[in-house]
């Protein structure tokens, strides 16, 4: 679905737009896969109004910087930009059909694994909901998620471990601080403790789709289950225990035919 104004009046040389009449809407579902509220925004010429559990709201022509948040002080201005945001997500909801979705492939996620984009699911969630955490609140969580990825990306695991423990100090309901935590143990032969956390974030999941099969923030499951799996077959035959490595390897292919290593 494509968004927007017809210009095509410019080049027909009649009609007119006013600048004024002319938004952009913006999305950001990053912070969804950390249990924030996801960020949406509109943009026009002069003002940008960005939907959180803290609104903001920016003069870019005075401040492009995005520095001074006004919300407090022009609350009509905001009010007109979230009204109009509202009806935008419904028209979008409208004009959308369920299966509109771009689905990256196998090997595209594990290109975006190995730069660091470790991060679990994107929930679809366009609900103005203030009773979440705000994203502004974890940029630093976020961050440090990357940094474990990338740690563990370059077999800095010891660095990778300590970070990470800081991850699960600040926020352990996290979802893939076991995974994380299973990959570091992994990949430093630690395998009965590589073993423990796999086990853990496997029924971490189960539970999860026992209480809502319909979890929206699980969309990343299937690559994630495929390499739990994977990972528990690798430490189990490291172990000797080959009936169990069998057992996991066989799993993992189920979820994904196509992973070469798990055939090896």
């Amino acid at each position: 679905t494509v968004h927007g104004k017809d210009l095509s009046g410019f080049f027909k040389k009649k009609g007119k737009i006013k600048k004024i009449e002319r938004y952009i809407y913006c999305e950001s579902l990053l912070p969804t896969q950390y249990g924030c509220s996801s960020l949406l925004g509109l943009v026009n010429d002069r003002w940008k109004y960005i939907q959180a559990p803290m609104p903001e709201l920016y003069d870019l022509s005075k401040d492009p910087e995005e520095v001074e948040n006004l919300f407090g002080k022009h609350p009509k201005r905001a009010r007109l930009l979230q009204n109009h945001l509202k009806l935008t997500l419904k028209e979008q909801m409208r004009t959308s059909r369920p299966d509109d979705k771009f689905v990256l492939d196998e090997e595209s996620k594990r290109r975006l694994e190995s730069l660091g984009y470790v991060g679990g699911g994107l929930s679809e969630d366009f609900e103005f909901d203030s009773t979440k955490d705000n994203p502004k609140d974890l940029i630093n969580f976020h961050q440090q998620n990357m940094l474990v990825g990338i740690f563990i990306k370059t077999e800095q695991y010891s660095e990778a471990e300590i970070v990470c423990k800081q991850i699960v100090a600040e926020r352990p309901q996290y979802i893939l601080n076991s995974f994380l935590l299973g990959k570091i143990a992994l990949g430093k032969d630690n395998f009965e403790e590589s073993i423990a956390h796999f086990s853990k974030f496997l029924s971490q999941i189960n539970d999860l789709n026992d209480h809502d099969p319909g979890h929206r923030t699980l969309h990343f499951v299937d690559l994630r289950l495929c390499n739990a799996y994977n990972y528990l077959g690798m430490a189990f035959s490291e172990q000797g225990d080959f009936n169990q490595a069998i057992k996991h390897y066989t799993r993992a292919l189920e979820l994904d035919p196509d992973l070469a290593e798990a055939y090896y």
